[in-house]
């Protein structure tokens, strides 16, 4: 059985809410912009369809009949969902929101970005919830794909075609240690080799290998790692304890250590890599309201300016 929606053009109920609204050929005509012919030619097609008359002539310009009058709301209501539904910009307003705002922000995120980004969430009076998983660039690329995440921050490299890209900032490389420690403000590369290093396994990258240890290798220089960990949290605690060890990390993440525990940074006399920050999204969910939204505010706060520490 063919189904009776085919038959149904949506221009034609746009025609007949502006008949029922102006009761007249001419004014309904000049309201929707048309020809009278052409209104009068989808008249035609609307008695068709559902077989009444719809509109009879008398004094007072086209009276609907009672089939037409019992349609009036539902053809006025359509045509309204469809204008605000189909038509309308998107548009997220987070103070009525309580939608959860997914992210992965990357090694060190959590501790020098995810306080600004609450505190701006805040400030726009949201009840927007904000869940920061932990996840590597390889496993952001399904999550994005699905929304199961909405935005990565960290650094992608040779990412899916699929996955935008936004530009944030630079993080350059220092070296902390104890603020104990014999090294004054700088320190050169034979000082750096013959050190021994807190490692830091960088989770937000394809693989656990670290950006130091990588060029370092690349020159056949091998550091001495005498300790490995993912948890940054745990590395000023144990420099404090250790005088003798040293770390590489984003000058970001040195100035947030600075402020929190015994520590103090060493500029390297010598060439160490910027790591670019950048946010990621997919491409299915580029022009979605609420993923825009969030891209927008993470660009305001972070993009090339130096990330804050907290809200003091």
């Amino acid at each position: 059985m063919k189904e009776p929606l085919r038959q149904l053009d949506l221009n034609l109920l746009v025609v007949l809410d502006a008949m029922l609204r102006c009761a007249n050929v001419s004014r309904a005509a000049d309201e929707l912009q048309m020809s009278q012919s052409s209104v009068s030619h989808a008249l035609k097609r609307l008695r068709i369809l559902f077989d009444d008359e719809l509109f009879i002539r008398s004094r007072e310009g086209m009276a609907p009949t009672p089939r037409a009058s019992q349609l009036s709301g539902y053809v006025a209501e359509i045509v309204r969902l469809a204008r605000i539904t189909m038509l309308s910009e998107q548009t997220f307003e987070p103070s009525v929101s309580d939608r959860t705002l997914i992210i992965a922000l990357g090694d060190a995120g959590d501790m020098v970005m995810l306080p600004d980004l609450t505190h701006h969430i805040h400030e726009a009076g949201s009840g927007l919830r904000i869940s920061s998983i932990s996840c590597s660039a390889e496993e952001a690329v399904p999550l994005l794909a699905e929304g199961k995440l909405d935005v990565y921050v960290g650094n992608m490299q040779g990412s899916s075609s699929d996955i935008l890209c936004q530009r944030l900032y630079e993080d350059r490389l220092v070296i902390i240690a104890a603020a104990r420690h014999k090294a004054r403000k700088t320190m050169d590369f034979a000082q750096y080799q013959q050190s021994e290093h807190i490692a830091v396994q960088m989770r937000t990258k394809p693989s656990p290998r670290n950006p130091v240890t990588n060029l370092f290798e690349g020159q056949g220089v091998i550091r001495k790692a005498t300790i490995e960990t993912p948890h940054l949290a745990a590395v000023p605690l144990i420099l404090e304890r250790n005088e003798h060890l040293i770390s590489t990390v984003p000058i970001s993440l040195a100035e947030y250590y600075r402020k929190t525990a015994k520590v103090k940074i060493i500029e390297p006399e010598f060439y160490l890599p910027n790591i670019e920050i950048s946010q990621y999204w997919h491409r299915r969910y580029n022009n979605d309201a609420f993923v825009t939204w969030a891209r927008h505010a993470i660009r305001d706060l972070f993009q090339n300016r130096p990330v804050k520490f907290g809200l003091g």
